[in-house]
């Protein structure tokens, strides 16, 4: 993680990502288990893992950029 965003400037690792499906994997892992976290159900993520992960910038959910957000200046997804 920590290298593709030295690499990239950014956290947003695509679901899919050809360079790395591992990465993709892990962090796809990493949302589900702390959405069943919040959820109080059963997860193997940790709150200082949670912390961790928000610290380096971490990107929880990605949606989609619209045409009109780009048109608008807003990148922020």
């Amino acid at each position: 993680m920590l290298k593709f965003k030295n690499e990239t400037g950014h956290c947003k690792v695509p679901q899919h990502f050809p360079e790395n499906p591992r990465l993709g994997r892990w962090v796809q892992n990493q949302c589900q288990q702390c959405r069943f976290y919040t959820e109080g159900k059963h997860s193997s993520i940790t709150e200082e893992r949670i912390n961790i992960l928000k610290a380096v910038g971490f990107v929880w959910r990605i949606t989609r950029t619209r045409p009109t957000d780009l048109l608008n200046g807003n990148t922020s997804t």
